[in-house]
């Protein structure tokens, strides 16, 4: 996986059996005698890359003397980095067959919903449009969330974020 993962970043399902065996410092027939195929090795490293385990580990280790927010700042650079990696693994993998549509963009509605509320946010109208699509994605998604959050809830961490009050800390 070592030697597979970086090619298959890089090259997607373009890579070969030959480059992938050369990096790992094996002959073909060895990959062969691990993989059926190469379709099960790819898999096998999207496996690898979406493992949750290095990234437990890594949050088990953060410094515990760091203040709250330290240690969430240090647990969110490791989720950035980890959700950074799987989709440039998945973007490059799916590169042959792209999606008809680009990125996910403002809903122009949900943008003027939120000018017409600018005066109670701290963001932009168009950057709380797009917070707010983070957590419905985070919130909904089936590969984040085992059961989507209710509406309701992520309103409430929307506009309430997860602390508790301050009169009850």
């Amino acid at each position: 996986m070592d030697a597979a993962v970086p090619l298959v970043r890089e090259r997607g399902s373009a890579v070969t059996t030959k480059e992938l065996a050369e990096a790992a410092g094996v002959s073909e027939g060895t990959i062969f005698n691990v993989f059926d195929d190469k379709v099960e090795l790819i898999e096998a490293v999207v496996l690898s890359v979406t493992d949750p385990g290095p990234v437990n580990e890594a949050m088990a280790a953060i410094d515990p003397s760091l203040d709250f927010a330290g240690q969430l700042v240090a647990a969110t650079e490791l989720l950035q980095q980890r959700t950074t990696d799987i989709w440039r693994l998945l973007s490059k993998l799916v590169e042959r067959h792209p999606p008809k549509r680009g990125p996910m963009s403002e809903h122009p509605a949900l943008v003027e919903l939120m000018a017409r509320h600018a005066d109670e946010l701290s963001l932009t109208p168009t950057d709380a449009a797009r917070t707010l699509q983070a957590f419905v994605l985070a919130l909904t998604h089936p590969m984040i969330a085992a059961e989507p959050a209710p509406a309701a809830t992520i309103v409430d961490r929307f506009l309430h974020g997860c602390a508790s009050p301050q009169e009850t800390r």
